[in-house]
């Protein structure tokens, strides 16, 4: 099979160039025809500009200059900083750090008016129309449509586009050339025995290098990855680039803790014995409180409190702080270290503890509702789905509790322990287990519905539209088929994933022992 790398770029001259290192079919009156053809060129130049079609009410006439005139759109850049620009005939269209899409120029046929409040990952200004990739991999074009240039394919996801003339070409996440809008005479056809490949290998939108391991789960809020390094430093990133728009550092090494964002607030827990609240638009302190040890667990917050346990010998507790202040509000021993994470569902926080138990505690007050003793201490981070709590222990079984009472309803054995996070979905538990194992639980039976190896330790499952994602020592980042467990695709980064997978728009966010945090746009390949 022959292998042509393609990087669909903008310009005038884009697609047509592009595709003609593959296409069959005399070049002659084929606009699919590279540059170097000089009926092709001539054609080129002689091709009139289209007439624009009147808006009612607004008045277009003419071409615009660069700052716009009539019929132009003057460019708005002040502290905007761009990810990538895309100049096209009489327009030019960039992508911002945040994701969004800016037009200057020529706008007679809304070529440099982009759809509001969609995030686009590349975008390609042609010569009356511009196309882009969102965030999702969708393909999106506005200007100019005569030929059906700015007509899309549905239901195909793409790695980039190439805004040209009349036509308009893009590079599928599969590897395959699809093109749409003008053939002239004779339409260009791809051999079959050719693939194609972005500018960067396929599934990876971006990764960036952090100060030192990655640990904890990225939490993906308006456009931004929140992620701590273990080295004690926060980090906020572009979840479009990968760009680092501010860091904090904490006070220790060994930051463990994922942060949870709410209100504009990033709240995250630090081996340095403090909770930390920060700005989330800034990374400035906002407040933080010392606890008695260790606080590795991610925070919940619910009704304007923060919820936390601390990983510690020297401290077994459960705290909830005012998400304000960061003032106590109440704080409940436990028997043990508290690894576990807690969760808040109708006014109960549900948390483990290294002595073995399940608590549930008044969310309010801090008092005890119920205990559960399992054979082993709770690391696992208990999830509550209709009325029932979930939760793994290391005595290697998952528990399903009843989240009133606390009385059994089932559980599971594995072949380990069992420190993963459970995840509901559909009726179904997911969740891994030491042993090397990734189970699918029928949630109101705990009857195994199948489960697949990937060899070693496994951290908690992320379950996103029909796809389970986890991360293995093995260093890759694995997709299943939620109803089937098959593998669907997997990703192998620099070092062991302790990190939960996260989805956000369809982009797959994760950790690693490398040091960087990788987003993947996974497509259905293995």
């Amino acid at each position: 099979m022959t292998k042509a790398t393609l990087l669909m770029v903008a310009g005038l001259v884009v697609a047509a160039a592009l595709l003609a290192v593959a296409c069959d079919g005399p070049p002659a009156g084929n606009e699919l025809a590279g540059p170097s053809d000089p009926e092709q060129q001539e054609r080129q130049s002689e091709t009139p500009k289209p007439e624009a079609t009147a808006v009612p009410g607004e008045t277009r006439s003419g071409r615009s200059s660069l700052l716009g005139g009539a019929g132009g759109v003057e460019p708005d850049l002040a502290d905007l900083s761009f990810a990538s620009v895309s100049a096209g005939l009489n327009h030019t269209c960039g992508v911002t750090t945040s994701g969004d899409v800016r037009c200057w120029g020529d706008d007679d046929y809304g070529q440099a008016t982009p759809p509001a409040g969609v995030s686009f990952t590349s975008v390609s200004a042609g010569w009356y129309h511009s196309c882009g990739v969102t965030a999702s991999g969708d393909a999106l074009c506005w200007g100019y449509d005569n030929h059906g240039q700015a007509t899309p394919p549905a239901g195909v996801s793409f790695s980039s586009v190439g805004a040209g003339g009349d036509h308009t070409c893009g590079v599928t996440t599969s590897g395959a050339a699809v093109c749409w809008g003008e053939h002239f005479a004779v339409r260009a056809t791809l051999p079959a025995d050719v693939s194609f490949a972005s500018d960067s290998p396929r599934d990876l939108l971006w990764r960036a290098q952090l100060s030192d391991d990655v640990y904890a789960a990225p939490t993906i809020v308006g456009g931004v990855a929140y992620v701590g390094a273990f080295d004690g430093n926060v980090y906020a990133l572009s979840a479009l680039t990968g760009e680092i728009f501010w860091n904090y550092r904490t006070g220790d090494d060994d930051l463990n803790s994922s942060p949870t964002v709410a209100d504009g607030i990033v709240y995250i827990g630090s081996s340095d014995h403090h909770v930390h609240a920060l700005e989330a638009s800034t990374g400035s302190l906002l407040w933080r409180y010392e606890a008695e040890g260790f606080v590795s667990t991610r925070p919940s917050v619910a009704q304007g409190l923060v919820y936390v346990g601390s990983d510690d010998s020297d401290d077994r507790h459960v705290y909830a702080l005012d998400a304000m202040t960061g003032e106590l509000r109440w704080r409940y021993e436990t028997g043990s270290r508290v690894d576990s994470s807690p969760v808040v569902s109708d006014g109960v926080v549900y948390i483990g503890s290294g002595d073995r138990h399940v608590y549930a505690l008044d969310a309010m007050t801090g008092e005890l509702r119920w205990r559960y003793e399992t054979g082993r201490r709770v690391d696992s981070s208990p999830v509550v789905s209709d009325g029932v709590v979930y939760v793994g222990s290391d005595d290697r079984h998952v528990y399903a509790l009843d989240a009133v009472t606390g009385k059994l309803r089932w559980r599971y054995e594995t072949g380990s322990d069992v420190d993963s996070s459970p995840v509901v979905s559909n009726g179904v538990v997911y969740v891994g287990s030491d042993d090397g194992q990734v189970y699918a639980l029928e949630a109101s039976t705990g009857r195994v519905l199948w489960r697949y190896e990937i060899g070693n330790h496994s951290p908690n499952p992320t379950a996103v539209a029909g796809v389970v994602y986890v991360g293995s020592h093995d260093d890759s980042v694995y997709a299943l088929d939620a109803a089937t467990g098959e593998l669907r695709w997997r990703y192998e980064t620099g070092d062991q994933i302790r990190s939960s997978p996260t989805v956000s728009d369809g982009i797959v966010y994760v950790g690693s022992r490398d040091g960087h945090v990788y987003a993947l746009r996974p497509s259905e390949r293995q």
